[in-house]
């Protein structure tokens, strides 16, 4: 119609957002309506697919255009375009995808900055760029991208590690509010002590937000079991506890808290043996090792606290 023919004139006259528009119009074929295209009006589905593909990739020019203009969310879906495909029309390309990405973070766009850190710092062999581009998309503001900032930190392969400043970069994304991950690491850190005294109650407060983001299929949930088990920064709840580490994938810190809950009898029935097993597959875990010099075996072979 008219508002159409207007912004398609806009587009065509240099607008960004018009083009924008455009794109998007292709790209989710709103052009169906527009044209008042319908199936049975084409000789077969293949034809129709074939009229449907062709307008979908009028949106790649259009899309261009508005992301090299300053567009970000044209990047955006020229990029979901490469990435996901759609159906049987249009086959994903992963490369093209890559490209988008690399071109709009060279532009200076921080959420490509982030997506391409994404892709390189999980790559050993490209750890240290990755980190790069992640540095930058956060000191832009990607506030997701202090994540890896904070891992670069935190681990210190790719940076002179620098515990209490991971720890802020976690917790400016945490700041946020709608971080899982940042909220792990940051509760991990308090738990452990880590760049910050150890305060099981923060430490808490932070493993709790993130479980209830990640919900039940959660398997990071190991630290957060032993402070239920045992009590450290909340009321124990020792049937929480359980249900927490048994459904971790952590060895240590779930070894740790099943060899506390069966050496000491707490929810299950007191099995010593049983406990020591655990607490020795907790490795050099210091609780654990610490825990274990309370047992001993006797001549008969029988596990017993001394």
């Amino acid at each position: 119609g008219d508002a159409w023919q207007a912004v398609y004139e806009k587009a065509e006259a240099g607008c960004y957002f018009c083009q924008y528009m455009i794109g998007n119009t292709y790209y989710y074929l709103d052009v169906i309506e527009l044209e008042n295209k319908r199936e049975s009006q084409f000789e077969g589905e293949a034809e129709w697919d074939n009229w449907r593909r062709e307008q979908m990739e009028k949106s790649i020019s259009w899309f261009e255009k508005a992301f090299e203009g300053g567009m970000g969310l044209a990047g955006r879906n020229l990029c979901d375009y490469y990435k996901k495909g759609r159906g049987c029309l249009i086959p994903s390309d992963p490369d093209k995808a890559m490209e988008v990405i690399q071109k709009g973070a060279a532009m200076g766009y921080p959420e490509c900055m982030y997506a391409l850190a994404t892709k390189l710092f999980f790559n050993p062999d490209k750890k240290d760029e990755g980190f790069f581009w992640a540095r930058r998309a956060a000191q832009l503001g990607y506030i997701l991208a202090w994540d890896i900032v904070g891992d670069g930190y935190c681990l210190g392969d790719v940076v002179e590690r620098n515990l209490p400043y991971a720890l802020e970069c976690y917790e400016k994304s945490v700041a946020y509010g709608d971080d899982a991950y940042a909220y792990g690491r940051a509760g991990e850190m308090y738990f452990l002590g880590l760049g910050v005294p150890q305060d099981y109650t923060k430490a808490v407060e932070y493993m709790e937000k993130a479980y209830a983001m990640r919900g039940e299929e959660d398997t990071d949930t190991a630290k957060l079991g032993v402070c239920c088990l045992l009590g450290y920064g909340c009321a124990q709840n020792v049937e929480r506890g359980k249900k927490l580490l048994e459904q971790s994938d952590d060895i240590r810190y779930k070894s740790y808290g099943l060899g506390m809950m069966y050496a000491q009898g707490m929810g299950v029935p007191k099995d010593i043996a049983k406990g020591v097993e655990y607490l020795q597959a907790a490795g050099d875990y210091e609780p654990a090792k610490k825990e274990l010099k309370h047992y001993k075996k006797g001549i008969f072979g029988t596990w017993k606290r001394i």
